[in-house]
């Protein structure tokens, strides 16, 4: 779970813009953009970093189990940085998660620890 937690806080800091504050990640928590509680998706998926996202504590309150679109509002509400994934989706499913995981791979490989 830390290594989750610190992989999201770096891809959260990739996403902002450079007159960006990078935030105190110390109240954010991991919320889950298919809730765990969802019967349409299987648990690993569930559990999957493509299905997760940090937010503020009070944020991930307020989104429960609401729906991919609503939640997806909330997150551009309150710029909350999200990435090409989730701003082109439409809804929220299998593929979607296996795409989300792939772009943060790609970006963590080559430009968040580039070597």
């Amino acid at each position: 779970k830390n290594l989750v937690r610190y992989i999201l806080e770096k891809t959260d800091a990739y996403y902002r813009t450079k007159k960006s504050t990078i935030p105190d990640y110390s109240n954010w928590s991991i919320e889950h953009i298919e809730p765990q509680s969802s019967k349409n998706m299987s648990d690993d998926l569930i559990g999957h970093i493509g299905n997760l996202i940090l937010v503020p504590e009070d944020l991930n309150e307020k989104l429960g189990t609401k729906s991919f679109s609503e939640k997806k509002k909330m997150l551009i509400e309150a710029e909350i940085p999200i990435d090409p994934t989730i701003k082109k989706s439409s809804k929220w499913g299998e593929s979607a998660v296996r795409a989300r995981a792939d772009e943060i791979a790609k970006i963590s490989h080559h430009d968040i620890w580039s070597f």
